[in-house]
């Protein structure tokens, strides 16, 4: 069961949820992107996600990557961006990033 927020509000529209942790906000944030693959899995067969990259994203790939129920083979990932004429291989490169926390691990 993921962590409940310490504080909940509206700002107009959008839901906001404040957590204590960054752990927390990572678990509860993995929790809600797993229910969103799996149902969207069990309407369409298939899923489709823009992941981010840095250092706000680790806490939340790492919870994310460890849900049980989540069929990989069914989920297509995008990355938002990557730097011109980078290779993998370079420790700034988005794509060794999401290769590292999120290919390695399951296998989209």
């Amino acid at each position: 069961m993921p962590p409940s927020p310490t504080k909940s509000l509206h700002v107009d529209q959008l839901p906001v949820r404040i957590y204590a942790t960054l752990g927390e906000l990572a678990a509860a944030a993995a929790e809600e992107a797993a229910s969103v693959l799996t149902a969207a899995i069990g309407a369409r067969g298939r899923a489709r996600a823009i992941i981010a990259t840095g250092n706000s994203q680790d806490q939340f790939l790492d919870q994310l990557t460890k849900r049980a129920g989540i069929d990989w083979s069914k989920v297509e990932l995008f990355h938002m961006d990557e730097y011109l004429g980078m290779p993998i291989t370079h420790p700034a490169s988005f794509r060794r990033y999401l290769k590292q926390r999120v290919f390695d691990r399951v296998r989209p």
